[in-house]
């Protein structure tokens, strides 16, 4: 009986040693398993600033207002002198202003109105004279025109009536636009029609 027991008890410690090995490669792929988390989350981290970047954009407005005039249009459609057509015609008027946040340069067309002219024959350029006069100011207008042009239309590049015309916010420039038939136009404008509205071309200027 002593001899029995004493072999079960030796085989008990050999089991006992023969486990050591199986718990250290056990906690070894423990912390082996929790170095690979610590890393991912690591290099899976994510970062928001708290700061915010804004960028304004100005808004580019022009203002055409005609309210006073009753149109781009020819009185009394026969050859005058210049002299009688600014003495004895209502001019045209209107006014740009530059309604917007940021400074603005522009171009000035008169264009045809092709619902106005209908069926009619246009009458061609080479037979209608123009006088532009315009005062620029920041606020109010002063009494006397800054700039007056006169010539024929056909003489214009591309009817373009004023360009370049630089506007800063608030600023704006008065516009006044005769129109008349040339006194060397002959018979064959009979029954012809000129009809036409003011067009504004406008893009953002840069301070540099």
């Amino acid at each position: 009986m002593a001899k029995t027991t004493k072999t079960s008890r030796k085989k008990t410690t050999n089991k006992r040693k023969d486990n050591k090995p199986l718990i250290l490669i056990a906690a070894i792929a423990i912390v082996a398993i929790a170095i690979i988390g610590v890393t991912y989350a690591i290099f899976s981290q994510q970062l928001t600033g708290e700061k915010t970047n804004i960028i304004e954009v100005g808004t580019l407005t022009l203002t055409l207002d005609e309210s006073a005039s009753e149109g781009v249009h020819i009185q009394n459609a026969v050859p005058v002198t210049e002299e009688y057509a600014l003495g004895h015609y209502t001019p045209y008027t209107f006014t740009v202003t530059n309604t917007g946040t940021v400074k603005a340069t522009y171009n000035l067309t008169l264009v045809d109105d092709e619902d106005a002219l209908g069926e009619a024959t246009k009458l061609e350029d080479t037979n209608v004279r123009y006088s532009l006069s315009k005062i620029k100011t920041p606020n109010e207008a002063s009494a006397e025109p800054e700039e007056t042009t006169k010539n024929l239309l056909s003489a214009l590049d591309s009817r373009t009536l004023d360009e370049g015309e630089t506007l800063a916010p608030g600023d704006k420039v008065d516009y006044t636009l005769y129109l008349w038939v040339d006194e060397n136009a002959t018979n064959e404008i009979a029954g012809q029609k000129f009809a036409a509205n003011i067009n504004i071309d406008a893009v953002q200027q840069l301070d540099e």
